[in-house]
């Protein structure tokens, strides 16, 4: 996730979003991460035969609603402070503050900005080769100390009191994600050259479709095929043929979608 919110982060036009009126981009925002999520999290009840919660809708697909509240506080605090580099040094506070663990925001916020700081960078003409290669050599520099305990998500502050421990955790974790994100960005712009990468990537554009489907193809292969099959060669043979069909049933319903006005605006966030 922080390779997604960093990626979201180098695609947020910052002056853009100082010149429109907050009340329209936080709606257009909405329509386009929030009504896709709660549009998959009915399907997934009705697949799944569950009960709809209005708390599960907002944190099954956490990562689109996280991205909403983030770039909604980019939208107001774009507002107050103008000036872009003041902009990137008090957001990040936000880390300091309890109980904004909701959507780990407090932990998701910092890689938003670190996207629009690396386009920040190279639009200042910054040696993308000279990046490349910080980021390699801090990305393994940084492995060395991975520990399992090290939370993906570990929040600095969950609650009022102040966790010294967690912080430097957080500041770890922030790190390698943001270089490691960074490597693979510059490595992507690299093979872009070659027309097989480019004809991959633009699988991209399905992300949003072959997620939240997974969500319930995961559920129904864990239930139901998983404890009927106990050779491992098996199970790893099942993940590659899912994994090629999830693909291909991600990209079949995107185009279903895509033909219906209603349909585009649910599950792919298009304005009617």
């Amino acid at each position: 996730m922080p390779l997604f919110m960093i990626c979201s982060g180098w695609f947020t036009d910052f002056q853009k979003i100082k010149s429109v009126p907050i009340r329209s981009y936080a709606k257009k925002r909405f329509v386009r991460l929030v009504v896709p999520a709660l549009s998959y999290y009915l399907v997934y009840s009705l697949c799944l035969y569950k009960v709809p919660n209005p708390y599960h809708a907002i944190t099954l697909y956490w990562y689109l609603t996280s991205l909403f509240v983030c770039q909604l506080i980019l939208a107001i605090a774009a507002k107050l402070v103008p000036n872009k580099v003041g902009l990137f040094l008090l957001l990040p506070l936000i880390v300091l503050i309890p109980y904004t663990d909701f959507l780990k925001v407090n932990f998701m916020l910092p890689f938003l900005l670190g996207g629009g700081i690396l386009r920040y960078l190279l639009e200042k003409n910054v040696s993308v080769e000279f990046m490349g290669v910080v980021a390699a050599v801090l990305t393994a520099y940084l492995l060395v100390f991975w520990k399992v305990d090290y939370s993906v998500y570990k929040m600095p502050f969950n609650s009022i009191q102040f966790d010294m421990f967690g912080l430097g955790i957080y500041a770890y974790r922030f790190s390698l994600g943001f270089c490691g994100s960074l490597l693979f960005i510059i490595i992507a712009q690299t093979l872009t050259k070659y027309k097989l990468f480019m004809q991959i990537a633009k699988l991209g554009k399905y992300t949003l479709v072959m997620y939240t489907v997974s969500v319930i193809c995961k559920y129904l292969i864990q239930n139901y095929i998983m404890t009927a099959i106990v050779e491992p060669i098996y199970l790893e043979s099942l993940s590659l043929v899912a994994t090629v069909l999830l693909i291909l049933l991600s990209v079949g319903l995107t185009k279903l979608f895509e033909r219906n006005k209603y349909s585009s605006f649910l599950f792919l966030g298009q304005k009617i």
